[in-house]
């Protein structure tokens, strides 16, 4: 289905909660017996030609891209880009907040991927005030949000407020940001 929009035809899509989405990829994984590895590499590897065109259209074109991961199976699909992204030879940084040990299987098999391919990344801690994330945004390309997903329903404290307060200042200034899911700054606290 479609609609005349400036001339254009466009594509119509059903929005789904994060309850409705979890059971659909639960759905997917048992009843059509496709492992969640399979999909979270899926789901990584189709933000690829998205993170690409962004890239290409940022006044930063030529900056690194910046793949911001939670702990979460969302982190995961980051994880993947990342190691995608490194393959390609395109400038880019995987920044993961929170504890590696973490991470569930899936997306902890992504990280160890990532390290064993010697992709530039680093671990923030979620109380962590050491990255000057306004600062960090100047020097991007696109920001990857790859960290609440659909998994977070309660509000937004401390580091991860902190990271998405900078990163939505730096989206109105002009910063490409992708998100890999519900972009993070759709959640109670904002």
């Amino acid at each position: 289905a479609g609609s005349a929009l400036s001339g254009k035809q466009t594509e119509c899509w059903t929005l789904v909660t994060g309850p409705e989405m979890r059971a659909l990829e639960e759905r997917t994984i048992e009843a059509r017996g496709i492992p969640g590895e399979l999909l979270m590499e899926s789901a990584g590897r189709a933000l690829l030609p998205s993170v690409l065109a962004l890239r290409a259209s940022s006044v930063r074109s030529q900056a690194t891209i910046r793949i911001l991961c939670g702990t979460g199976n969302n982190g995961g699909d980051g994880l993947v880009l990342a190691r995608h992204l490194f393959a390609e030879g395109v400038a880019s940084e995987t920044i993961l907040m929170g504890e590696v040990t973490s991470l569930p299987r899936d997306a902890a098999a992504n990280w160890a991927r990532l390290q064993r391919l010697g992709a530039p990344s680093r671990v923030v801690a979620l109380d962590s005030r050491e990255i000057d994330w306004q600062e960090l945004f100047t020097e991007t390309s696109v920001a990857v949000d790859a960290l609440l997903g659909i998994g977070l329903e309660r509000a937004i404290e401390g580091g991860f407020a902190r990271l998405i307060e900078s990163l939505c200042r730096s989206r109105r200034e002009g910063l490409r940001v992708l998100a890999a899911d519900i972009p993070s700054w759709l959640r109670p606290s904002h």
